[in-house]
């Protein structure tokens, strides 16, 4: 019966937890404070090293796109028929405008010398890279969607 009464208390008493558990959760809890509290100490720092946008960066390259935009009104493609056919991409050390279907050498001498004078205006000023390519390619993407294709550059202008 002894064996029984012991099997019985087994069955309604829990198990207490782990020693390591009541020492490993609090520290893990500790640590993950302690690292995100380091990274927005130094994420002004940390941000410009890896080259990462900020938003000041977005707003400059929107302030450059808009620049050459404003001469050359938005038009349509096939993918997108309201889209511009000026996008933008940028980091923290430099800004890239891609043009496309601008292929008159004049017309991408005028949208330089916009992007220039924008460029001049904003402070700090970086690197712009100004890409002109013959149209989109858009390439079916197995069933989920679509990715750019080989896309022919025609021209490409970096301002200092």
């Amino acid at each position: 019966m002894r064996r029984h009464d012991h099997e019985a208390d087994l069955l309604t008493k829990p198990a207490p937890p782990p020693r390591w558990a009541s020492v490993a959760i609090p520290a893990l809890i500790a640590t993950a404070f302690a690292l995100l509290l380091v990274f927005m100490l130094l994420s002004p720092v940390l941000l410009p090293a890896l080259n990462l946008p900020t938003g000041a960066d977005a707003e400059q390259a929107d302030a450059l796109r808009a620049a050459i935009t404003h001469p050359f009104p938005p038009r349509g493609t096939a993918e997108a028929p309201a889209a511009q056919a000026i996008y933008t991409d940028f980091t923290r050390h430099r800004s890239m405008l891609l043009v496309y279907g601008v292929t008159d050498p004049a017309a991408q001498q005028q949208i330089v010398q916009q992007a220039r004078q924008a460029q001049q205006r904003l402070e700090p000023s970086k690197p712009v890279e100004i890409r002109f390519l013959e149209h989109e390619v858009w390439v079916k993407d197995g069933s989920t969607g679509y990715r750019r294709g080989n896309e022919k550059l025609l021209h490409r202008e970096l301002i200092r």
